[in-house]
């Protein structure tokens, strides 16, 4: 008579083992950086044509802890920038457990919002609404992704170039000398956002990094003598023409230059 009793106990005692195995399973790491909940293979993916404003908050989420607002990206060219360093990144399907950095809170042309975690100062994030954590790759998107949200923060170099530039009508385009041609096409490259480059020492290849993340980038073909005549950094207005070659940046063929006090 006593088998049920003994079968009934042991029911009992399975349950309760289940259930500390699945409250150790939910338990949040150290840190408050939580490890990955399932293993995926699919990259994150993100257009920057559906991004409007990207928000650097630098609070976790957690009881009691208010969250501020600390930097702002809301030109297309830092948009373009934040999103290319993080579009594509693999997933971490492993343990992530580091101090929390900062949260970007990506809003969507439809008013939905993307909220993304990120630790380890940056190398990697999580996405807050599947719980997925993401590495940024190749390795070297870490610095540079540190000093775009330093950048925001007001913290490094002065950001929001292009919003200072009169605004480009028909014809006529406005922005920084960021390179000069002295080849057989004699053109300059003119930015609207140069970013952090530094006009003293930049290099071609930075110029044209940089390029990638302005969408208002372009070559203009001009005088040789007049070209001459210029400096990086410089700011200028351009007329061109209508026509430009299909390239990127594309080729615009200048008409006259005009340069600007800033």
């Amino acid at each position: 008579m006593k088998k049920p009793k003994s079968l009934a106990s042991l029911g009992i005692a399975a349950a309760m083992l289940l259930l500390v195995l699945t409250s150790c399973k939910n338990a949040p790491a150290p840190n408050g950086i939580e490890p990955p909940l399932a293993v995926v293979s699919e990259p994150f993916r993100v257009t920057a044509g559906d991004i409007v404003e990207v928000a650097i908050v630098d609070d976790p989420v957690a009881e009691g802890i208010t969250q501020d607002t600390v930097g702002i990206l809301d030109s297309p060219a830092d948009i373009a920038q934040f999103v290319t360093l993080i579009d594509s990144s693999p997933p971490l399907n492993s343990d992530a457990t580091a101090d929390f950095y900062r949260i970007a809170v990506l809003t969507k042309k439809d008013g939905t919002e993307l909220s993304l975690e990120f630790g380890g100062q940056g190398l990697f994030f999580k996405d807050m609404a599947s719980n997925v954590f993401y590495t940024l790759h190749p390795k070297s998107k870490q610095d540079e992704l540190r000093r775009l949200v330093e950048r925001a923060e007001g913290k490094g170099h002065e950001s929001g170039f292009g919003a200072s530039l009169p605004a480009d009508v028909e014809g006529t385009h406005y922005g920084y000398v960021a390179w000069i041609d002295h080849g057989t096409d004699a053109s300059l490259l003119l930015l609207r956002d140069p970013g952090e480059l530094d006009w003293a020492t930049a290099s071609e290849e930075d110029v044209l990094r940089q390029a990638n993340y302005d969408p208002a980038a372009a070559w203009y073909r001009l005088d040789a003598g007049l070209l001459s005549t210029l400096e990086r950094g410089q700011v200028v207005a351009i007329t061109a023409d209508n026509e430009q070659l299909d390239s990127k940046p594309p080729i615009r063929y200048g008409l006259s230059l005009t340069l600007l006090d800033h």
